[in-house]
């Protein structure tokens, strides 16, 4: 089974994924939660951690735009307090506040190629190491 879990890491790519929360207590932090979503969709980053944000999708406003070209097009999911960034090389970020709780989430999701003869060992170095960028990035831009 594992022959064929490295197969498909080679086809499609290796994924390392983390989900971050905050807890922003009070209304200074529900306040803090609402400027933080302000800010990313007000001024959304074109690049995330060196890589160029190629498309992002706004659920709450049913739209996405792809910032190279300022293509549109339709979200067609249910309205929702979440942002979307995928960037190059199939990475993603995801920005959302919680519903029932006082925090913000931020999803990551990194992928890398596992090169023939390269180990699974040595991919999963080098997404961890991406994701971790992509957080740092994140969480410095968000003010954490």
């Amino acid at each position: 089974i594992f022959s064929h879990l490295v197969e498909l890491y080679r086809k499609y790519g290796y994924f390392e994924n983390i989900q971050v929360s905050t807890v922003l207590r009070g209304s200074d932090g529900a306040k803090q939660i609402v400027e933080i979503m302000d800010r990313f969709r007000q001024d959304p980053p074109t690049e995330i951690a060196g890589l160029a944000v190629r498309r992002i999708r706004d659920v709450q406003t049913s739209q996405w735009r792809e910032p190279a070209t300022g293509e549109t097009g339709v979200v067609d999911l249910p309205v929702s307090n979440v942002l979307a960034f995928d960037l190059d090389g199939g990475c993603r970020v995801l920005v959302r506040p919680s519903g029932t709780e006082p925090k913000i989430k931020f999803y990551f999701e990194a992928r890398e190629a596992l090169g023939e003869g390269e180990s699974l060992a040595e991919v999963e170095v080098r997404a961890k190491a991406k994701v971790q960028r992509l957080v740092d990035d994140i969480r410095a831009r968000a003010g954490m």
